[in-house]
């Protein structure tokens, strides 16, 4: 009966079709992972470095290489060394975006279970095979890598268990392919095959000379990267400075190496430091640290472990321990092939071991596993947005493909599948702008709120969405003008004078301009912007380059709409009245190109853009606060003359003098007093007077408050019956209704000429 019974357990289903159960227990996982990494997803649980392999195999799909525009970047290259992610392409055929990437790295790290498999089969048979399988895929390590967004460094972890099957198997060939494909992988992948080699070199006898060959290999292509590649491309060695996160042996790779091989009590003391011990125990552990038995294999992993160390990168919550979890398990069957073989009689070893790989698989599950029922697992990083997933769908669907967007970073992958897509604040100049699109309720909302609020402020962005805690703003549409052309293809289609609300001296316009290159332009151009009264006087000057240089017109593609925002500070001293906003544009030269209107008409060399309304402002200002061309500071009972500025020295007759009073109210003015500006002669007698109210006569000193500033400008042409000479500039104060000259004061001499 006891042997009919135990013939029953070996033929039971389970192990007859074991091969299709283990296919049956990666597809469970593969779907549940893929599962949990879809709602974290959905849940905003994602960021930056999914959204950058999602964009860079995105413009692959659509036959862009090397293009993202993710961190200021042009070429993904300028990060990361990943040739093997047009692997991903063809999926992007069926379902474009984040999603397929992070379905693929639960397919595809799961898959590793396979070569784990196999082998444990071929060594230990099937029932301890399936456990160590088992344990392989309820693995912590593993399943963080998988919920870690997304990573390339997660295609190790199949790459690697394939690698320790072929080495183990001595089948070179393909061993040699799976080298090739994991030097495609990503940069650190290198130090992966360089601990192949090392496993060959010390442990197979008659395979040394590869593993040679696959440590020079190594060593040539870490060379490469690090002295020609990557500094070729970025001006430095990037290598170099991943190598020194920690700062703890050296600055430079010499000096790494001298001081590992000099001072190994300092790296001991890195390698024992308690959360570097804690990562090695949740390594092993979860396979009862039969691993250890098989130490020869762990060699393998010795050089990636290395650098973790270095580089302070050896997180059991990171993806970084990719190129380990394969040799672990391969390390750990070894193991248990050299315990079972120990004559130990009459104990059951197959069933004690598989009780004790059992109980510490589950126990490490229960405690570290972030699937369902594990220690780690968070129900609330998997609940969706419920409600709030329309809003964020109309978000999506409402920015056109090819906008500029600025996206907080935890949202960066629900947009990465397009073109000019920026975190926040990569982008410095918010007027490159087009779009921008945060979450109140996320950390790097808080985080970056300060700038937020001063983008907002500009008034350059319209919130077009504020729902469910997602905002989203649009670059302004300014209002239509012309259109105008200036030059041969730079086109004005709108201009609007902001904040749209009254305007007064010592306020700051922000006028928005909407720009479009008719043709590709060959040359930068500068544009300039004035305020000007109706006089002509320059009160608000600004002149640069598009975006102040950021986004130069040789740079700008073809149809595609460019806004801009000037700054103009409207100074204290500006008297009430309308005014005119001014727009040319200059070459490099600093010649102004013509201007043409809709119908090609050349209309001159500059436009008036807007006109705007200015307010008096009637608060108290200091002298030092006040700009001016010449200081000079002399008391005409209330008033004080703080200084001038004057267009030129030298005049000719019928040339038009403009001279600029500063003005500023000690106390309240009690009268009405007049200007008076005189050119006095060498003989000292009046040869020209002119006299009038501040402001054109439009501003009576009677309305003044006390501490008021302003610029009053006399403007004249030079009389042609003036005698030819030098002259003395004064200006003085008269009381209009007794006559009394409050106060004389010389300003500057000038010279009359023919």
């Amino acid at each position: 009966m006891m042997k009919e019974k135990s013939r029953f357990l070996r033929e039971t289903w389970i192990f007859k079709r074991a091969d299709l159960f283990l296919f049956f227990l990666w597809l469970v996982y593969a779907v549940v992972f893929a599962a949990l990494s879809l709602l974290q997803h959905y849940s905003i649980g994602t960021g930056l470095d999914l959204a950058i392999y999602d964009q860079y195999v995105w413009s692959m799909s659509i036959g862009q290489f090397l293009k993202t525009s993710m961190a200021e970047s042009t070429q993904i290259w300028n990060f990361y060394f990943i040739p093997l992610a047009i692997i991903f392409v063809p999926f992007y055929a069926l379902w474009t975006g984040a999603p397929t990437l992070l379905v693929l790295q639960s397919v595809f790290t799961a898959s590793a279970v396979f070569p784990i498999y196999l082998y444990a089969k071929s060594q230990l048979g099937t029932k301890l095979a399936l456990i160590v399988s088992g344990i392989f895929l309820l693995y912590p390590p593993l399943q963080f890598i998988n919920l870690r967004l997304f990573h390339m460094i997660s295609l190790t972890v199949p790459l690697m268990a394939f690698a320790c099957y072929f080495l183990l198997k001595d089948r070179i060939k393909p061993l040699l392919v799976v080298v090739l494909l994991l030097l495609m992988v990503k940069e650190e992948a290198l130090f992966a095959v360089m601990g192949l080699g090392i496993y060959l070199l010390l442990f197979r006898k008659n395979r040394r000379w590869l593993g040679a060959a696959l440590i020079g290999a190594s060593i040539l292509w870490f060379l490469f990267l690090l002295s020609v590649f990557f500094p070729w491309l970025l001006g430095r060695n990037y290598f170099e400075g991943r190598l020194l996160l920690s700062g703890n042996l050296g600055t430079n790779v010499a000096e790494i190496i001298w001081t590992s091989i000099t001072q190994p009590a300092l790296v001991l003391n890195l390698i024992l430091r308690p959360h570097q011990v804690e990562f090695v125990f949740v390594l092993l552990a979860p396979l009862a640290f039969v691993s250890l038995l098989g130490i020869d294999l762990l060699f393998v992993v010795l050089p990636s472990f290395g650098i973790a160390i270095l580089t302070s990168t050896a997180s059991i919550e990171s993806q970084y321990p990719s190129a380990f979890i394969a040799c672990v398990f391969f390390a750990a069957i070894v193991g248990l092939r050299r315990l079972l073989a120990i004559d130990l009689r009459r104990l059951p070893m197959q069933n004690l071991v598989g009780l004790v790989l059992t109980g510490s698989g589950l126990a490490s599950y229960g405690t570290l596993g972030s699937g369902p029922l594990g220690g780690r697992f968070a129900p609330s990083h998997y609940q969706g947005l419920g409600a709030q997933a329309a809003t964020l769908q109309e978000i999506i669907e409402r920015i056109p493909r090819d906008a500029l967007l600025i996206a907080q970073e935890e949202l960066l992958p629900q947009f990465s599948a397009r073109r000019f897509i920026y975190s926040f604040p990569i982008i410095s100049d918010y007027r490159r702008v087009d779009y921008w699109v945060a979450k109140r309720d996320l950390f790097f909302f808080d985080f970056h709120k300060g700038s937020w609020q001063t983008w907002v402020a500009t008034d350059y962005f319209d919130p077009i969405i504020d729902r469910d805690t997602f905002i989203l703003y649009q670059r302004k549409s300014p209002q239509a003008i012309g259109p105008y052309r200036f030059g041969d293809g730079l086109t004005l289609r709108g201009f609007s004078v902001l904040p749209a609300s009254s305007w007064r001296g010592g306020t700051t316009l922000r006028p928005i301009a909407e720009w479009r290159a008719a043709q590709p332009l060959a040359q930068k151009y500068s544009m300039t912007l004035q305020v000007v009264d109706r006089w002509g006087h320059v009160w608000a000057r600004s002149s640069a380059e598009p975006m102040d240089g950021a986004m130069p017109t040789d740079r700008w593609q073809v149809g595609k709409s460019m806004g801009d925002q000037y700054t103009l500070k409207l100074p204290p001293t500006m008297p009430a009245d309308e005014y005119q906003i001014e727009l040319s544009v200059q070459s490099m030269d600093g010649i102004d190109v013509p201007v043409f209107d809709a119908q090609s008409t050349m209309v001159g060399t500059g436009i008036v853009a807007g006109s705007i309304s200015v307010q008096k402002n009637k608060e108290s200002f200091e002298a030092s606060q006040i700009q001016m061309g010449q200081r000079l500071f002399v008391d005409m009972r209330e008033m004080r003359l703080l200084g001038f500025e004057l267009n030129q020295s030298e005049f000719k007759l019928n040339d038009v003098a403009q001279l600029g009073i500063y003005w500023r109210a000690r106390g309240k003015p009690q009268d009405d007093y007049r200007v008076v500006v005189r050119l006095i002669d060498s003989t000292n007698r009046v040869a020209f007077e002119q006299a009038d109210r501040p402001a054109k006569g439009n501003y009576a000193t009677t309305e003044w408050n006390a501490g008021e500033v302003l610029l009053d400008w006399h403007d004249w042409a030079m009389p042609a019956t003036l005698p030819p000479g030098m002259y003395t500039l004064r200006a003085a104060l008269r009381d209009i209704a007794s006559g009394e000259i409050l106060g004389d004061a010389e300003l500057t001499k000038i010279t009359v000429s023919q």
